[in-house]
C-alpha cells in the first residue's frame, strides 16, 4: 500500500501516519523516494497496538498506576482524561501538541499536564475528589482559573463536583493534585477542610506552595523512571503519606484561603462570555454575547481586547470552529459530512470554513471526520 492508501485503510491523516514513521512505530520501507506498506505486517501492528490498548485498561482497573500520554490534537487531549467532565477549546492558530504524567494510588490522584496552544477548559472536578492545582510553567506565563490568576503561591482548589473554568496561555504547564475527601480532613482537619472546598482559591505561602509543588513533581518523575514501583503497597503508602504530610504542613503554614486579590471587570466580563457561549447549544451573535454577560457591546470588545488579544467576533469564530472540530472527531464519517456539520454552527461557505479549521489545527476537517 501507499502512503494514501494506508491513511484510507487506517483512518488517519497522512501527517499522522509521517509521524508514526518518523517514530519508528509502524511497519513501512522505503523504496526510492517512496514509502510502500504490507498490508499483513500492518494488520499484525494493529493486533499489537489493540494488545496493548487491553493492557492498558487492565492496568487503570489497578490499585496505583503511572500513565502518560501525547497528544497532537485537543479533542485527542480531552480523551487522556475520559473520566473527567471537562470540555476543551482551542484558542490559538497552529498545530496543538500535549502532554500528561499521571500517578494514581487508592486515595491520591497527582498529574503534571502541558498545552503548546492557548485553550480555554470548562467542567467540573471529579465527583469523589477534592482538587487542588497550580501554575509551574518556568517562563512568563499566567494560567486563570475562575477569573483568578494562580501561581506557586495561590492554587486553585474544589470540592468535589465543583464548576471549574480554566484560561490556558501558550505553552502553559501547570500540576493538578486530586485527593480523596475523608484522606484530606483527616490529615488538614475538618474546619480547613470545609474552608478548602467552599473556595475557589487557597494562598499558601511561598515556600508552602514550593515544597508542595516539589513533592507532586519529583513523585511523578520517580514513578515515571520506575512504573512498577507502583506495585509495592508500601512504596504506594510512603507516596500518600508524603503528599497528605506536606499539604497538612502547607494548610498549617497557610496565609488565608481565597485572601482577596484584584480582579479586574475585564476579566470578569470575559470570564462570564466564555461561560455564556459554552452553555449556549447553537452560534452566538457579539450582541446575544454581550447582553448575556450584561455589558455594553463597546465595553465587551474592550474586554476582549485586554485579556485575550481578541475581539468577541474572533473568539466566538474559534469557539464555533470548535465546536465543528469536536464533533467532527466524534462523528462517524459513514453519516456524518463536514458540510452539514459546519452550517450547524453558522458556517455558510464549505471553502472558507476548510481554510479557517486548517489555520486553527492545522488539519483538513475532511481529515479530522475521517481521524474519527
Amino acid at each position: 500500500m501507499t502512503v494514501n492508501e494506508l491513511a484510507v485503510y487506517l483512518h488517519l491523516p497522512k501527517s499522522s501516519l509521517y509521524r508514526l514513521l518518523k517514530e519508528g512505530q509502524i511497519p513501512g520501507k522505503k523504496v526510492g523516494k517512496h514509502w510502500r506498506f504490507h498490508k499483513p505486517a500492518v494488520e499484525l501492528w494493529l493486533g499489537s497496538v489493540a494488545d496493548q490498548h487491553d493492557q492498558a485498561v487492565t492496568v487503570e482497573n489497578t490499585e496505583a498506576f503511572f500513565m502518560s500520554g501525547e497528544s497532537h490534537d485537543i479533542s485527542e487531549h480531552a480523551n487522556l482524561f475520559a473520566k473527567f467532565d471537562v470540555r476543551r477549546n482551542q484558542l490559538a492558530r497552529g498545530k496543538f501538541h500535549g502532554t500528561v504524567k499521571l500517578v494514581k494510588t487508592p486515595g491520591v490522584i497527582v498529574f503534571e499536564e502541558s498545552y503548546q496552544r492557548k485553550a480555554e477548559v470548562q467542567g467540573a472536578s471529579p465527583g469523589d475528589y477534592v482538587t487542588l492545582g497550580t501554575n509551574i510553567a518556568a517562563h512568563r506565563s499566567e494560567i486563570l482559573w475562575c477569573g483568578k490568576t494562580i501561581d506557586e503561591q495561590r492554587f486553585a482548589c474544589g470540592g468535589p463536583g465543583a464548576p471549574i473554568d480554566f484560561l490556558m496561555p501558550n505553552r502553559s504547564h501547570h500540576i493538578c493534585i486530586l485527593v480523596k475527601p475523608e484522606l484530606l480532613a483527616g490529615a488538614i482537619g475538618q474546619h480547613a477542610y470545609d474552608t478548602l472546598v467552599g473556595s475557589q482559591t487557597i494562598d499558601f505561602t511561598a515556600t508552602a506552595g514550593q515544597a508542595l509543588i516539589k513533592t507532586v513533581t519529583e513523585s511523578i518523575r520517580e514513578f515515571a523512571k520506575n512504573p512498577e514501583r507502583l506495585n509495592n503497597s508500601y512504596i504506594v503508602s510512603s507516596l500518600e503519606s508524603r503528599l497528605l504530610e506536606t499539604l497538612s504542613t502547607c494548610f498549617t503554614v497557610s496565609n488565608q484561603v481565597d485572601r482577596l486579590r484584584p480582579v479586574s471587570r475585564h476579566q470578569a466580563y470575559v470570564r462570564e462570555a466564555i461561560i455564556q457561549a459554552e452553555r449556549s447549544d447553537r452560534p452566538l451573535t457579539v450582541m446575544e454575547l454581550a447582553v448575556a454577560v450584561g455589558v455594553s457591546r463597546r465595553t465587551l470588545n474592550y474586554a476582549f481586547q485586554n485579556v485575550l488579544d481578541t475581539t468577541p467576533h474572533a473568539f466566538l469564530q474559534t469557539h464555533r470552529l470548535n465546536a465543528v472540530h469536536r464533533e467532527l472527531a466524534a462523528a462517524d464519517p459513514k453519516e456524518s459530512t463536514v458540510t452539514r456539520l459546519a452550517l450547524k454552527w453558522g458556517f455558510s461557505h464549505a471553502g472558507r470554513f476548510s481554510l479557517l479549521h486548517r489555520k486553527l489545527f492545522d488539519e483538513m476537517p475532511s481529515e479530522t471526520l475521517q481521524r474519527a
